[in-house]
């Protein structure tokens, strides 16, 4: 049965600056607030545009931290420097789900996804990320954060 908060989304390719760094979930916040700040300093000096909202992508994880590679889609391309790389996002068919709720809840709606791999016998392949919808310097609630997460599917 088709679970009405999941969805299949095929997504497009687009250039990517990241920085990528392994953290404790403890220190995310001031962790990833730091490398998208140097990432949005980046772009401005460099007059770089947005092509979609900031990204993070999952490369490895447990319930102490992980390995994140936080990240902008931009227009056109950019070579980056040695601590911005420049790369492409991947393209192909993925699971998305949506969140709404504060960054430290998403654990429950990547849990939903995993779920549905499993009971639906999906093949997933490829690095997870979230995509962030809503900006929390704009939206003082957490509670109404809207973040997508999306799961590579073979």
């Amino acid at each position: 049965m088709e679970n009405p908060q999941i969805t299949t989304q095929e997504v497009e390719s687009k250039s990517l600056l990241s920085i990528r760094k392994p953290i404790q979930w403890k220190d995310s916040e001031q962790e990833m607030g730091g490398m998208y700040g140097e990432l949005m300093q980046y772009l401005q000096v460099n007059n770089i545009q947005f092509a979609a909202p900031p990204i993070c992508l999952m490369h490895q994880w447990d319930n102490v931290g992980g390995d994140i590679e936080c990240g902008v889609l931009i227009e056109g391309k950019n070579e980056g420097n040695e601590r911005i790389k420049s790369s492409t996002s991947y393209a192909g068919k993925t699971l998305c789900i949506k969140h709404v709720g504060t960054y430290a809840s998403t654990s429950e709606s990547w849990g939903k996804l995993f779920n549905y791999t499993k009971e639906n016998s999906i093949t997933t392949g490829g690095v997870p990320w979230e995509e962030y919808i809503t900006d929390p310097r704009i939206e003082p609630d957490t509670s109404k954060l809207i973040t997508n997460l999306y799961f590579p599917i073979k």
